[in-house]
Protein backbone atom coordinates (compact mmCIF):
# COMPACT_ATOMS: atom_id res chain seq x y z
CA UNK A 1 0.00 0.00 0.00
CA UNK A 2 1.65 2.87 -1.13
CA UNK A 3 1.65 5.82 1.95
CA UNK A 4 -0.63 8.93 1.91
CA UNK A 5 0.67 11.81 -0.14
CA UNK A 6 -0.20 15.29 1.42
CA UNK A 7 0.61 18.86 1.05
CA UNK A 8 -0.32 21.64 3.42
CA UNK A 9 -0.46 25.18 2.95
CA UNK A 10 -0.72 28.11 5.12
CA UNK A 11 -1.81 31.66 4.53
CA UNK A 12 -1.25 33.65 7.48
CA UNK A 13 -3.46 34.50 10.41
CA UNK A 14 -6.56 34.94 10.78
CA UNK A 15 -7.02 32.82 7.83
CA UNK A 16 -5.66 29.49 6.55
CA UNK A 17 -5.76 26.99 3.55
CA UNK A 18 -5.02 23.08 3.78
CA UNK A 19 -4.44 21.36 1.07
CA UNK A 20 -4.33 17.14 1.15
CA UNK A 21 -4.34 15.39 -1.85
CA UNK A 22 -4.26 11.28 -0.79
CA UNK A 23 -3.90 8.79 -3.41
CA UNK A 24 -4.09 5.05 -2.26
CA UNK A 25 -3.43 1.51 -3.68
CA UNK A 26 -4.61 -1.16 -1.79
CA UNK A 27 -3.25 -4.93 -3.30
CA UNK A 28 -5.00 -7.66 -1.40
CA UNK A 29 -5.10 -6.24 2.27
CA UNK A 30 -7.33 -7.89 4.25
CA UNK A 31 -8.95 -4.64 4.18
CA UNK A 32 -8.21 -2.99 7.34
CA UNK A 33 -7.18 0.85 5.98
CA UNK A 34 -8.40 -0.89 2.49
CA UNK A 35 -11.97 -2.17 1.39
CA UNK A 36 -13.83 -4.89 2.92
CA UNK A 37 -16.38 -7.38 1.56
CA UNK A 38 -18.36 -9.15 3.53
CA UNK A 39 -20.60 -11.46 1.17
CA UNK A 40 -23.73 -13.93 2.09
CA UNK A 41 -23.65 -17.00 0.50
CA UNK A 42 -25.90 -19.95 -0.28
CA UNK A 43 -24.18 -23.09 -1.09
CA UNK A 44 -23.84 -24.75 -4.47
CA UNK A 45 -24.71 -28.21 -2.83
CA UNK A 46 -23.99 -30.22 -6.22
CA UNK A 47 -20.91 -29.19 -6.60
CA UNK A 48 -18.63 -32.33 -5.43
CA UNK A 49 -15.68 -29.42 -3.92
CA UNK A 50 -18.44 -27.96 -1.31
CA UNK A 51 -19.88 -31.14 -0.56
CA UNK A 52 -16.88 -32.21 0.51
CA UNK A 53 -15.99 -29.84 2.99
CA UNK A 54 -19.37 -29.37 4.39
CA UNK A 55 -19.68 -33.45 4.80
CA UNK A 56 -19.52 -33.12 8.71
CA UNK A 57 -21.42 -30.00 8.95
CA UNK A 58 -24.88 -31.05 7.34
CA UNK A 59 -27.00 -28.19 9.42
CA UNK A 60 -24.73 -25.38 7.51
CA UNK A 61 -26.28 -23.99 4.44
CA UNK A 62 -25.41 -20.38 4.78
CA UNK A 63 -22.20 -18.72 5.46
CA UNK A 64 -20.83 -14.63 6.01
CA UNK A 65 -17.08 -14.32 5.15
CA UNK A 66 -14.61 -11.50 4.98
CA UNK A 67 -12.55 -11.53 1.83
CA UNK A 68 -9.61 -9.94 0.67
CA UNK A 69 -10.56 -10.71 -3.43
CA UNK A 70 -10.01 -6.98 -4.20
CA UNK A 71 -7.74 -3.83 -5.14
CA UNK A 72 -8.78 -0.61 -5.04
CA UNK A 73 -6.85 2.73 -5.43
CA UNK A 74 -8.34 5.95 -4.43
CA UNK A 75 -7.76 9.46 -5.85
CA UNK A 76 -9.00 12.29 -3.48
CA UNK A 77 -8.73 16.20 -2.50
CA UNK A 78 -9.29 17.64 0.90
CA UNK A 79 -9.36 21.57 1.15
CA UNK A 80 -9.90 23.21 4.08
CA UNK A 81 -10.44 27.31 3.66
CA UNK A 82 -10.68 28.89 7.63
CA UNK A 83 -11.18 32.35 8.40
CA UNK A 84 -11.50 35.08 11.23
CA UNK A 85 -12.75 38.25 11.26
CA UNK A 86 -13.58 41.32 13.79
CA UNK A 87 -15.88 43.76 12.70
CA UNK A 88 -15.97 46.98 15.70
CA UNK A 89 -17.96 44.64 18.24
CA UNK A 90 -19.26 41.41 16.03
CA UNK A 91 -16.75 38.31 15.25
CA UNK A 92 -17.54 36.67 12.08
CA UNK A 93 -16.11 33.14 11.29
CA UNK A 94 -16.31 31.43 7.97
CA UNK A 95 -15.26 27.44 7.48
CA UNK A 96 -14.82 25.78 3.81
CA UNK A 97 -14.00 22.36 3.73
CA UNK A 98 -14.01 20.14 0.84
CA UNK A 99 -13.58 16.90 0.10
CA UNK A 100 -13.62 15.02 -3.69
CA UNK A 101 -12.44 11.39 -3.87
CA UNK A 102 -12.71 8.68 -6.38
CA UNK A 103 -12.32 4.77 -5.59
CA UNK A 104 -11.69 2.23 -8.04
CA UNK A 105 -11.36 -1.22 -8.21
CA UNK A 106 -8.58 -3.11 -10.64
CA UNK A 107 -6.93 -6.16 -11.36
CA UNK A 108 -8.60 -9.33 -11.40
CA UNK A 109 -11.19 -10.47 -8.36
CA UNK A 110 -9.46 -13.01 -6.47
CA UNK A 111 -10.72 -16.67 -6.23
CA UNK A 112 -9.66 -19.66 -3.37
CA UNK A 113 -7.57 -22.53 -4.64
CA UNK A 114 -9.77 -25.22 -2.53
CA UNK A 115 -12.69 -25.13 -5.14
CA UNK A 116 -11.95 -26.22 -8.84
CA UNK A 117 -13.55 -23.85 -11.66
CA UNK A 118 -13.41 -20.86 -9.37
CA UNK A 119 -14.46 -18.43 -12.82
CA UNK A 120 -18.42 -19.64 -12.09
CA UNK A 121 -18.46 -17.75 -8.64
CA UNK A 122 -16.08 -15.19 -9.30
CA UNK A 123 -19.64 -12.73 -9.89
CA UNK A 124 -20.80 -14.60 -6.66
CA UNK A 125 -17.84 -13.63 -5.08
CA UNK A 126 -17.80 -9.68 -6.20
CA UNK A 127 -20.70 -9.05 -9.11
CA UNK A 128 -21.88 -6.06 -10.03
CA UNK A 129 -23.59 -5.04 -6.34
CA UNK A 130 -20.75 -4.87 -4.49
CA UNK A 131 -18.76 -3.10 -7.29
CA UNK A 132 -21.34 -0.54 -7.19
CA UNK A 133 -21.43 -0.46 -3.65
CA UNK A 134 -17.65 0.00 -3.34
CA UNK A 135 -17.41 2.96 -6.33
CA UNK A 136 -20.77 4.85 -5.76
CA UNK A 137 -22.13 3.68 -2.68
CA UNK A 138 -21.19 6.85 -1.17
CA UNK A 139 -20.08 10.65 -2.30
CA UNK A 140 -17.76 11.19 -4.15
CA UNK A 141 -17.58 15.07 -2.93
CA UNK A 142 -19.10 16.05 0.17
CA UNK A 143 -18.84 20.26 0.83
CA UNK A 144 -19.09 21.71 3.99
CA UNK A 145 -19.84 25.78 4.76
CA UNK A 146 -19.87 26.57 8.51
CA UNK A 147 -20.34 30.36 9.92
CA UNK A 148 -20.60 32.19 13.23
CA UNK A 149 -21.55 35.43 14.07
CA UNK A 150 -21.29 36.80 17.60
CA UNK A 151 -21.86 39.84 19.05
CA UNK A 152 -22.04 40.33 22.56
CA UNK A 153 -24.27 38.31 24.84
CA UNK A 154 -25.92 36.52 21.07
CA UNK A 155 -23.96 34.17 18.96
CA UNK A 156 -25.39 32.41 15.61
CA UNK A 157 -24.33 29.44 13.39
CA UNK A 158 -25.36 27.85 10.09
CA UNK A 159 -24.17 25.58 8.47
CA UNK A 160 -24.61 23.87 5.34
CA UNK A 161 -23.42 20.04 4.28
CA UNK A 162 -23.72 19.28 0.61
CA UNK A 163 -23.50 15.16 -0.31
CA UNK A 164 -23.21 14.42 -3.77
CA UNK A 165 -24.89 11.63 -5.89
CA UNK A 166 -24.82 8.13 -4.99
CA UNK A 167 -26.00 4.62 -6.42
CA UNK A 168 -26.41 0.81 -6.06
CA UNK A 169 -27.00 -2.15 -7.70
CA UNK A 170 -29.60 -5.33 -6.87
CA UNK A 171 -29.33 -8.31 -8.79
CA UNK A 172 -32.93 -10.10 -8.27
CA UNK A 173 -33.10 -13.86 -9.07
CA UNK A 174 -36.87 -14.13 -9.02
CA UNK A 175 -36.97 -13.06 -11.94
CA UNK A 176 -33.38 -12.21 -12.65
CA UNK A 177 -33.12 -9.01 -13.26
CA UNK A 178 -30.43 -6.43 -12.40
CA UNK A 179 -31.88 -3.70 -10.41
CA UNK A 180 -30.57 0.15 -10.90
CA UNK A 181 -30.90 2.90 -8.49
CA UNK A 182 -29.54 6.27 -8.38
CA UNK A 183 -30.13 9.31 -5.97
CA UNK A 184 -29.52 12.82 -6.41
CA UNK A 185 -27.05 15.12 -4.21
CA UNK A 186 -28.60 16.98 -1.11
CA UNK A 187 -28.19 19.71 0.72
CA UNK A 188 -28.32 19.67 4.87
CA UNK A 189 -28.83 22.87 7.05
CA UNK A 190 -28.00 23.32 10.73
CA UNK A 191 -28.63 26.69 12.69
CA UNK A 192 -28.41 27.51 15.34
CA UNK A 193 -28.59 30.82 17.94
CA UNK A 194 -27.40 31.29 21.48
CA UNK A 195 -27.98 33.59 24.35
CA UNK A 196 -25.46 34.22 27.12
CA UNK A 197 -27.19 36.15 29.81
CA UNK A 198 -24.17 34.89 32.25
CA UNK A 199 -20.79 33.81 31.83
CA UNK A 200 -21.90 30.48 33.12
CA UNK A 201 -24.99 30.15 31.51
CA UNK A 202 -25.81 29.80 27.90
CA UNK A 203 -29.16 29.09 26.22
CA UNK A 204 -29.45 27.36 22.66
CA UNK A 205 -31.83 27.30 19.92
CA UNK A 206 -31.71 25.31 17.09
CA UNK A 207 -32.43 22.92 14.23
CA UNK A 208 -30.63 20.18 12.38
CA UNK A 209 -32.11 19.66 8.74
CA UNK A 210 -34.26 22.78 9.51
CA UNK A 211 -35.64 22.09 6.05
CA UNK A 212 -36.51 18.77 6.27
CA UNK A 213 -34.54 16.86 3.77
CA UNK A 214 -34.55 13.31 3.21
CA UNK A 215 -32.80 10.59 0.86
CA UNK A 216 -34.75 10.15 -2.73
CA UNK A 217 -37.19 7.42 -1.88
CA UNK A 218 -36.03 3.89 -3.97
CA UNK A 219 -37.95 3.80 -7.00
CA UNK A 220 -37.99 0.06 -7.90
CA UNK A 221 -39.91 -1.62 -5.77
CA UNK A 222 -38.47 -4.89 -6.02
CA UNK A 223 -35.47 -2.81 -3.61
CA UNK A 224 -38.04 -2.60 -0.96
CA UNK A 225 -38.41 -5.60 0.92
CA UNK A 226 -42.22 -6.11 -0.66
CA UNK A 227 -42.64 -2.27 0.53
CA UNK A 228 -41.25 -1.84 4.01
CA UNK A 229 -38.22 0.19 2.98
CA UNK A 230 -38.87 3.49 1.70
CA UNK A 231 -34.83 4.62 1.78
CA UNK A 232 -31.95 2.69 1.03
CA UNK A 233 -30.06 1.74 3.95
CA UNK A 234 -26.63 1.35 1.40
CA UNK A 235 -26.24 4.47 -0.39
CA UNK A 236 -27.83 7.26 2.01
CA UNK A 237 -24.76 9.39 2.80
CA UNK A 238 -27.09 10.98 5.17
CA UNK A 239 -29.98 9.56 7.98
CA UNK A 240 -33.49 9.91 7.05
CA UNK A 241 -34.93 10.78 9.89
CA UNK A 242 -35.83 14.71 8.73
CA UNK A 243 -35.42 17.52 10.64
CA UNK A 244 -34.64 17.77 14.06
CA UNK A 245 -35.30 20.92 16.73
CA UNK A 246 -34.45 21.33 19.87
CA UNK A 247 -33.92 23.84 22.60
CA UNK A 248 -30.91 23.67 25.43
CA UNK A 249 -29.10 25.52 28.63
CA UNK A 250 -25.61 24.61 29.33
CA UNK A 251 -23.99 25.75 32.70
CA UNK A 252 -20.31 26.71 33.08
CA UNK A 253 -18.65 26.33 36.42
Amino acid sequence: MDPFKKTLLYAGCPKSITNCSPQRKCRGEFITGCEFTCEIAVFDTTNRDIKAILFDYPDIDLVQFYTNAINTRTHGLDVVLIGNWRINKTKLGLTLAANFNRSDIFGEIKTTDKISDTARYTSTLFGKEEKTTLEKGQPGEKIILFATITKGKFGFAVRNTHFGNTALVTIDTNPTDTLYESFSSKILTDISITYTPRSWLAITAGANNIFDVYPDRLKNYRNTGEGSDIYSNGASPFGYNGGYYFVGVSFNF
